[in-house]
């Protein structure tokens, strides 16, 4: 169901894998996703640019997600060897229509081991994630039904979003749990 991981970066943590078959699945979450997105008891945070970047849904609003959220585990099992019982999770929604874009930052909170994002709705020139590697920096070109996992270190933002459509992807950070 799922891809062999391939390794991006011969020196920093920065991975790439792909779900099968991830059409149905993407359709199903977009409209979950643009059902309870604007819901009034829906949070939104990280306020930049005119836009939140961040949209927090549960699982039970998107249920299409569970799939993604296995095949994410999947892999950061595989690349920490930290077992899934052990390690928590979060997720959230990244909306970005055209003209807008992601500043640069890192997901170093707390104690994170892994971070990553799945690509859902990826329109023609809807953004490149640009993730910076020591004094280079990699373009990822996003891909419906594609993960990119890397160290919550690093340093990613996201291009000007120069499509008509809306890109939509969701994040993910892994940690120990306490």
């Amino acid at each position: 169901m799922y891809t062999s991981l391939q390794r991006l970066s011969e020196t920093q943590l920065v991975y790439l894998g792909s779900l099968h078959h991830s059409q149905d699945i993407n359709a199903n979450l977009l409209k979950q996703y643009l059902q309870h997105h604007d819901e009034p008891q829906t949070r939104k945070t990280h306020h930049f640019m005119g836009r939140f970047e961040n949209t927090y849904l549960t699982m039970q609003q998107v249920p299409a997600l569970q799939t993604i959220a296995d095949m994410a585990n999947s892999y950061a099992y595989s690349i920490t060897g930290q077992p899934p019982s052990q390690m928590r999770s979060g997720f959230w929604f990244n909306e970005m229509h055209p003209g807008q874009r992601t500043s640069l930052h890192t997901h170093e909170e707390i104690d994170e081991l892994l971070s990553a994002v799945y690509y859902i709705s990826t329109p023609k020139d809807c953004g490149d994630l640009v993730v910076m590697l020591d004094d280079d920096e990699m373009r990822i070109k996003p891909v419906a039904g594609s993960i990119v996992l890397f160290s919550p270190d690093i340093p990613h933002s996201v291009d000007e979003n120069r499509s008509q459509s809306l890109r939509l992807s969701v994040a993910f950070n892994f940690g120990r749990k306490d």
